[in-house]
């Protein structure tokens, strides 16, 4: 297991995780289940300013790509503190996915509020650039998914 604050590469760097380790950069933790390479130039960072998209605002936790985080399949799980949920009941979270398109899904991740933590399995590879979670009546996203991936209309 990895734990940093951020993660930065350079041009022609890389880091690869192998199938069952994990990386938690800050309290957005990766459990890949086929091996996974960040690639540079890239960087994963951490922001306690909300994401707002009209009217709606997400918590006060935003994990930020530089660039696209590709072809990630396995575990995604989003730690929070209660004091950064920005007004939002800790059971209406939902976990907030930025894709490479920049378009936010959302999706009705597993809670775990004794862990403080949403978890989502992608059973097929996602490309995203930031992560979040938001209330899943105000949510930021077009397009909604469930923790199955399967897309509703």
């Amino acid at each position: 297991m990895v734990f940093s604050q951020e993660i930065a590469l350079g041009t022609g760097a890389s880091i690869s995780f192998d199938v069952g380790t994990s990386i938690n950069i800050y309290g957005l933790k990766l459990i890949p289940s086929a091996v996974f390479t960040i690639s540079g130039v890239n960087s994963v960072t951490k922001t306690d300013i909300p994401v707002v998209v009209g009217s709606n605002e997400s918590i006060e936790a935003v994990f930020n790509n530089a660039n696209s985080i590709d072809t990630f399949s396995g575990d995604l799980i989003l730690y929070y503190e209660d004091d950064k949920l920005n007004g939002i009941d800790e059971n209406d979270l939902v976990l907030e996915v930025q894709d490479s398109n920049g378009e936010w899904i959302h999706y009705n991740a597993t809670k775990d509020p004794t862990l403080n933590s949403l978890t989502q399995t992608f059973n097929s590879p996602i490309n995203f650039l930031s992560v979040t979670a938001s209330s899943f009546d105000a949510t930021l996203p077009v397009a909604d998914f469930d923790k199955n991936d399967t897309l509703y209309f």
